[in-house]
């Protein structure tokens, strides 16, 4: 058999590929492999680089530090996190210098109430925002573009709560004299009423959820009620507190919902047996807020009294109180990844937290009026909604 002339012979030297390796292809190991990933073209690459940084010592903590000026969003958010979570002075002072919470802008105001705004709500897709008011109207807004899609007739009666079913076709809407309106919110067409029974006092539907199925709605005034709103049927009724229930609030997975009153208490309920978990006390006024993190773990309120509480759900124990110079405090949120949130009460102002550490991160000003009454966070955690009760006005954030 011939011999090919291009094989090579015994003892010859063989050459690699000629063709030069992609940077990104190319790994090496310890800090000059970090080095070579933080300038990758790809944020994730850049990202896991800075994770494996902190293995090699202050030579990879400065690098996690500078990469706080990095010219990729992802990265800088990703280097800020990871220095958060260290206690050395040098960490302290260059998180101090680089505070990106100082950096948030109004996007866009949404005008169009012509009295006070009680509520706001997202559709699950984020895509929509709902909005309640006592003008006794639901205005409902493209959220990309901020441009009134329709107003929903209230029929005459203010509007104290909304909440949206998970497929997000349907919007219940809580409103004064206990009554509570199932629309169809695209067609404006009413699907149902549901009306509570009425009190001694006068009172509202203060606050509305809705089970991850879409099956049963939530409803609070004095009592907390569970419907099958398809069938306009009150399934149980929750005597939980001697007060109104000025707040709900349910876990991602439908098991925990949480409500609070003005008797300053708030009520852990386990969905499944309908029983009580926990009852804690520590608020001196009237508990006006309440928010749970996606894992379930940890609980937000704010209270009449001045002050944000952090608890442990599983145990029922207080973590840490948040004193403000605020006179109330009227509605917390938690940003989807549970290391933020907000607050908002009778100034014009919101503050952002460190849920971990409790240190106050950012404060927004752009609403001219005091009392900010409502906050949501959209599904993908990149705007915060606020509104303004006297201003009449709902202005939209762009979170980092």
């Amino acid at each position: 058999m011939s011999q090919n002339p291009n094989q090579p012979r015994p003892f010859d030297v063989v050459l690699g590929s000629q063709t030069p390796t992609p940077s990104d292809a190319a790994v090496l190991g310890g800090l000059p492999g970090v080095k070579q990933r933080l300038a990758s073209t790809t944020p994730q690459n850049r990202i896991a680089a800075l994770k494996e940084a902190l293995q090699h010592g202050d030579a990879g903590l400065d690098l996690v530090i500078q990469a706080l000026q990095n010219e990729v969003t992802q990265v800088r958010w990703a280097a800020y996190s990871l220095l958060g979570q260290r206690k050395e002075p040098r960490i302290k002072q260059a998180l101090h210098e680089y505070n990106p919470w100082k950096k948030l802008t109004c996007l866009r105001t949404l005008e169009g109430h012509s009295r006070f705004i009680s509520c706001v709500v997202f559709s699950p897709d984020g895509q929509t925002l709902f909005s309640g008011s006592w003008d006794t109207t639901i205005k409902v807004w493209e959220f990309a573009t901020g441009r009134l899609i329709r107003t929903l007739d209230g029929g005459g009666y203010y509007v104290s709560s909304l909440a949206i079913s998970p497929d997000g076709q349907t919007l219940f809407v809580g409103q004064e004299k206990n009554f509570i309106k199932v629309v169809d919110w695209q067609t404006g067409k009413k699907i149902s009423t549901l009306r509570t029974r009425l009190h001694a006092r006068f009172t509202w539907i203060y606050a509305l959820a809705v089970s991850p199925d879409g099956q049963i709605l939530f409803s609070s005034d004095y009592s907390l009620k569970a419907w099958d709103w398809q069938l306009a049927k009150e399934l149980y009724n929750l005597y939980a507190h001697q007060s109104e229930i000025c707040c709900l609030a349910m876990s991602l997975d439908g098991q925990i919902l949480v409500c609070s009153s003005q008797n300053n208490r708030i009520t852990v309920w386990d969905l499944a047996t309908a029983k009580q978990i926990h009852i804690l006390k520590g608020h001196s006024k009237a508990v006006t807020s309440v928010a749970i993190t996606g894992d379930k773990k940890t609980l937000v309120s704010g209270s009449w009294d001045a002050s944000i509480k952090v608890w442990d759900l599983e145990t029922g124990k207080e973590i840490y109180t948040l004193i403000g110079d605020q006179t109330q405090v009227n509605c917390v949120a938690i940003s989807p990844d549970g290391q933020t949130f907000f607050s908002g009460g009778e100034e014009n102002t919101i503050k952002v937290w460190d849920l971990q550490t409790g240190q106050q991160m950012s404060i927004l000003r752009g609403h001219q009026a005091l009392l900010i009454k409502s906050l949501a966070i959209s599904p993908d955690g990149q705007n915060l909604v606020s509104s303004c009760s006297w201003e009449k006005t709902i202005k939209v954030w762009g979170l980092p």
